[in-house]
């Protein structure tokens, strides 16, 4: 069924009925909001009662989050779990999109304070592999819980 009104540039995180696969602009967004939240909820933690929690230890949890609620969105607009080729396209972009805004974040953070990473043979090889394993790890969370949270949404529907 055709729009009855003209989309504006904003309206691709409102309005993905018609989509092939759940919107990466929308799991972008909550990503990053999430992320964020989890950020200031640490610095709290340590600046308040002096916990510190390892960033590391809960960097999958923003994705995780954000990839159950991209799916919950998909199934309350189509009634339906992705399909299977569709969860992989998404969990790809999605994790692309991720790589992208970590890399954003670490170069800001690395000109603000003058830190740089000497390029020598070891240290390349490494951040490759890091990056091979975290952009692995997010696929994998990405295609699973994307697809569980429409699960989720639909029984939770009936």
């Amino acid at each position: 069924m055709p729009h009855s009104h003209t989309l504006s540039p904003s309206d691709h995180l409102h309005d993905d009925a018609d989509a092939e696969e759940p919107s990466v602009a929308f799991y972008g967004v909550a990503y990053v909001a999430i992320a964020a939240g989890i950020a200031v909820a640490l610095w709290a933690l340590d600046a308040l009662v002096g916990v510190q929690m390892p960033g590391a230890a809960t960097s999958i949890v923003a994705p995780i989050v954000a990839a159950l609620l991209a799916g919950q969105r998909w199934a309350a607009r189509h009634g339906s779990v992705p399909s299977s080729s569709a969860a992989w396209r998404f969990a790809l972009r999605a994790a692309g999109a991720v790589l992208l805004v970590n890399l954003g974040v670490w170069l800001v953070i690395a000109t603000a304070y003058g830190a740089a990473v000497p390029a020598t043979g070891t240290t390349v090889v490494a951040l490759t592999g890091s990056v091979a394993i975290f952009g692995a790890a997010l696929v994998g969370v990405n295609r699973l819980f994307v697809t569980y949270g429409a699960s989720s949404q639909l029984r939770g529907a009936r």
